[in-house]
């Protein structure tokens, strides 16, 4: 199947308007005239009429920055951060209430008029704003991240990015970090070509009547977006197609695909509604729209919101959808796809029901017990995989990770398994404590009683451990009624 062609902005931002939040605490903010640079002479630009790098236009591009700025602001002030309007000034102009001096501190004088309501970043936020942007798409090759400075507003930045997108060529690359759930978040790039593939491969398989480039082992309706009010199931591929609604941050490389990427090659309209409250899905989705979440997202807003309209479908990824993420799916009457993959190596498999094993996206191969890459590369998968046949295959679980703890290689999942098998242990975490450098364990007892009373069972811990080589022996235990996990139910750090 071959992507559609990318819409017009203009009908990108008529999508998103209607849920687009004004300015904050109300006060609704113009909005100003974007910047096209002359970047002709920098280095980098392709020039010339070819093609983009990608094909995302300053809406998409102003969603995906609208994503990194909140998780940045979230994280530097402490506080959840509310969703961004693109014709928000980001600064004050200096001399105004809140903005630190300009000429102190090397801050730009660019921004709100006094008295205007603006997001309120001071010079130091603005610049690691931009210095994150620059790390992920490369905008040194074309010198246009001081343009940035210059234009603080998600519009304007949008647009900017896109005309270094314009004069990048498919080798660019962008950069995603990966959630740290698994330890300290990691840089992971991407090439724009690699990115496009996927991209082809996921509309393939989300198109209506899609079936990722096979037949599937049993009938399941189409999930891509449909026509308004009629059933997505046996829609033709050339009907209109109706919205994405996007739940997830689109900087992340899941959001990234599905809430700019994708839509932008098939041409199918975008919501924005990251951050907002679980509701929110329940007064916005239409018939025959296609929503984008975590399975834990979606399971909060299906739980919280009215019925869902006929015809709609979901994809979830980022975590395993668990077994009620299924049942609230199937209760509300959404066609479920669950997507596999990783921050390292993108969307591997597919699947539309929790029994069924997944299948390969039509992009990629099997390569013996592995998963290869569009040019025959072999992938490195965080699971282990049992093939079915040439294209489908089942998770058996994560591969064992390995750590050093006095320069001794140590799999703390071994570890942990050791721990699970006695009887005392329910289940059983081991991570590498990064104060001490050693071990430490999670442990839920099989008695929860025991959990107010560590010391009753620590002895026998350590007895279990006593036949491991010594740098595998947990140096601590903690004790609690369930596994930590974070708000994708994916398990975290203690």
């Amino acid at each position: 199947m071959r992507a559609a062609s990318v819409t017009g902005p203009a009908r990108a931002s008529a999508a998103e308007s209607p849920s687009a939040p004004t300015a904050l605490g109300g006060v609704e903010a113009p909005r100003q005239a974007s910047l096209e640079p002359d970047m002709s002479g920098h280095r980098g630009a392709t020039g010339g009429d070819a093609p983009p790098a990608l094909p995302l236009d300053g809406v998409s591009l102003a969603r995906i920055c609208r994503g990194a700025l909140r998780e940045r602001l979230s994280r530097g002030r402490g506080v959840p951060a509310p969703p961004v309007p693109d014709d928000l000034p980001l600064v004050d102009r200096p001399g105004a209430a809140g903005h630190d001096d300009a000429a102190r501190d090397g801050g730009s004088a660019s921004g709100a008029p006094p008295g205007q309501a603006c997001l309120g970043l001071d010079s130091l936020e603005l610049l690691e704003a931009v210095a994150d942007l620059d790390r992920r798409f490369a905008l040194s090759r074309t010198g246009i991240e001081d343009h940035l400075l210059l234009c603080p507003t998600l519009a304007e930045w949008g647009a900017l990015i896109a005309e270094h997108l314009r004069r990048c060529g498919p080798d660019l690359p962008v950069t995603f970090m990966t959630s740290g759930s698994q330890g300290a978040p990691r840089a992971v790039a991407h090439p724009a070509s690699t990115l496009l593939a996927e991209a082809d491969a996921l509309i393939e398989v989300l198109a209506p009547g899609g079936t990722g480039g096979r037949v599937p082992d049993a009938p399941a309706a189409s999930i891509g977006p449909s026509t308004p009010g009629r059933s997505s199931e046996g829609a033709a591929a050339s009907e209109a197609p109706g919205r994405v609604l996007v739940l997830v941050p689109c900087h992340h490389i899941f959001g990234f695909l599905f809430g700019a990427l994708v839509p932008a090659r098939a041409g199918w309209p975008v919501i924005d509604l990251a951050g907002r409250a679980p509701g929110t899905l329940a007064r916005t989705v239409r018939p025959g729209d296609l929503i984008v979440a975590t399975p834990y997202l979606l399971s909060l807003a299906l739980r919280a919101g009215a019925p869902i309209p006929a015809g709609c479908s979901a994809v979830v990824s980022g975590a395993a959808a668990a077994a009620d993420v299924w049942a609230d799916s199937a209760r509300a009457g959404l066609g479920l796809t669950e997507i596999y993959g990783a921050t390292e190596t993108g969307g591997i498999g597919w699947r539309r029901a929790p029994d069924h094993p997944f299948d390969l996206l039509p992009h990629l191969s099997r390569a013996g017990n592995g998963v290869a890459g569009p040019c025959g590369t072999p992938l490195s998968l965080q699971d282990s995989l049992a093939w079915r046949g040439p294209r489908s295959f089942d998770l058996l679980g994560r591969v064992d990770r390995v750590v050093q703890v006095a320069g001794v290689n140590v799999s703390p999942d071994a570890v942990a398994r050791h721990l699970a098998a006695r009887e005392e242990v329910c289940e059983a975490a081991v991570r590498l404590d990064p104060v001490s450098g050693r071990l430490k364990a999670f442990i839920v007892p099989t008695d929860p009683a025991l959990c107010a009373t560590p010391g009753a069972i620590e002895p026998q811990l350590r007895a279990a451990c006593a036949d491991l080589p010594a740098p595998a022996r947990p140096q601590r235990f903690d004790l609690g009624t369930a596994l930590p996990t974070g708000p994708s139910g994916k398990p975290t750090d203690w």
